[in-house]
């Protein structure tokens, strides 16, 4: 869905100040904009979603049926913002305590070494296990490794992989770069 100008955090929480503080002066002191700003981000919030959020013909400013509508999503919508801008945050400098890798014993020989180097920054201890793909395939649908190196389009026919996590989706991904 594309969102039309106007339409965005800044704008939706502006709006949840100017319900909850009781007008556009008291929003604009909290926020630390100007009343011009606030009553302008309001107006171009009005334009995106084509229909007026405040009944300004009463005083103190009231909501329309649409700013009710609004507000109700608005906490929602703003939690959710900040539960994802705290997630993003916390996943920051995360790394596993260990990973174990699968991968054809001449690929570890040659190629493993170097690979578990490069990627050191994911996970505090490494440990390479090396086979014949077939052996690497089973490994991973057994839990035994977390990922293989594999040329293999055997797993794409394997589905699900164990017990995923509840969304119950398996992710296919290709790494690709310079070692």
């Amino acid at each position: 869905m594309e969102f039309p100008t106007g339409f965005d955090l800044k704008a939706i929480r502006t709006f949840t100040f100017v319900v909850e503080l009781g007008g556009m002066t008291q929003a604009a002191q909290r926020l630390e904009m100007t009343q011009s700003s606030v009553s302008q981000t309001i107006s171009n919030l009005e334009e995106a979603i084509g229909s007026a959020l405040f009944d300004r013909t009463v005083r103190p400013i009231a909501l329309t049926p649409t700013g009710v509508t609004l507000y109700d999503h608005s906490r929602d919508i703003l939690a959710a913002a900040g539960d994802t801008l705290q997630a993003l945050r916390e996943q920051q400098g995360r790394r596993l305590t260990s990973l174990t890798l699968g991968m054809p014993e001449s690929f570890a020989n040659t190629v493993g070494p170097m690979l578990a180097e490069s990627l050191d920054r994911y996970a505090s201890r490494w440990r390479i296990w090396s086979g014949i793909s077939p052996e690497n395939h089973d490994a991973l649908m057994n839990h035994a490794v977390d990922m293989i190196v594999t040329t293999s389009d055997e797993l794409d026919l394997a589905g699900r992989i164990g017990d995923p996590p509840a969304a119950g989706r398996t992710f296919r991904t290709g790494l690709s770069g310079r070692l």
